[in-house]
């Protein structure tokens, strides 16, 4: 979707869990190479023994499953809930980081069944250690355990501002005389005002520049919601500023001030805990090609 200039959306990232390709090992996709000389020789054997044991796991796990489907469900639950716990996310969590570890959860329950099945030869927990890692992973990549939709408005306002220095007019400290006024594209005015830096941004610009592909209504409530955005006095998200060059009269401007350079978009990734994150199953080897 970038290639073709286009913008992912948060339910379709959400959808589809992009989880990185590196384990950062050294080995590329593999954390552990279990005797193989290399990364090419193990994808080899793995690629062998796949496509000779083919479906031999399914179906024992799928008769083993079945067998007793209560008690089954009420197993599966009960491991989701340890791996969501293990997770220890933080009480701040987006829904849709929720929903993504749920999925995560389910996977770790299949994984930990087939341990009590005896279908893989793994130790009580392995399987979770694993998902966790992978789990860690696309919630690093992802950039915290915010809502996305918030994040990405924060940082497209924050980009914004930091690429196009040049459209802002120098406004006095404390003042609205400009120092000087040959701003090429204007998008609005920064000044100086009790120890902050201001931005005061055109509606116009706000709209079509500064949120670009998002809804300005959302992006300014969102840093209103963050203390990211003075105020008026009826709290309305826009506020009078007489500016220079635009006649006696206030117009409404947005004013961004400088909290939003110090937020960052990361909250939440540290506090995912429970499980090493270098863990690996401990007893899985080449000996026996079936595992």
């Amino acid at each position: 979707m970038n290639e073709g200039g286009q913008r992912a959306k948060a339910g379709q990232e959400t959808r589809m869990a992009e989880i990185p390709a590196d384990a950062g090992k050294g080995h590329g996709l593999f954390e552990n190479l279990h005797g193989a000389p290399n990364g090419e020789v193990f994808a080899r054997i793995l690629m062998d023994v796949s496509q000779k044991y083919y479906g031999t796991a399914i179906l024992a796990f799928l008769k083993q499953l079945t067998q007793d489907f209560d008690s089954t469900t009420q197993r599966v639950r009960e491991l989701k809930a340890e791996f969501l716990s293990a997770a220890n996310l933080p009480t701040t969590v987006s829904g849709q980081v929720h929903r993504v570890a749920g999925r995560f959860a389910l996977v770790t329950a299949a994984g930990e069944l087939a341990i009590e099945y005896g279908i893989v030869p793994w130790k009580k927990g392995d399987a979770a250690a694993m998902v966790m890692t992978c789990f860690r992973a696309w919630l690093s990549q992802r950039g915290g355990a915010g809502d996305l939709e918030v994040d990405k408005a924060l940082e497209q306002v924050r980009s914004f501002i930091q690429e196009n220095p040049t459209r802002f007019a120098m406004l006095r400290d404390d003042g609205n005389e400009p120092v000087e006024d040959k701003t090429i594209k204007r998008a609005g005015f920064t000044r100086k005002h009790k120890d902050r830096r201001e931005w005061l941004v055109f509606p116009q610009v706000f709209r079509e520049d500064v949120c670009a592909g998002l809804s300005a209504k959302e992006v300014a409530r969102v840093l209103k919601d963050r203390g990211h955005l003075t105020q008026d006095s009826e709290g309305k998200t826009t506020k009078p500023e007489r500016v220079p060059g635009l006649g006696k009269k206030p117009i409404r401007m947005y004013v961004i001030n400088d909290s939003i350079m110090g937020e960052s978009s990361n909250a939440g990734v540290s506090n995912v805990t429970g499980v090493a994150p270098d863990a690996t199953p401990s007893n899985t080897t080449l000996e026996d090609p079936r595992t």
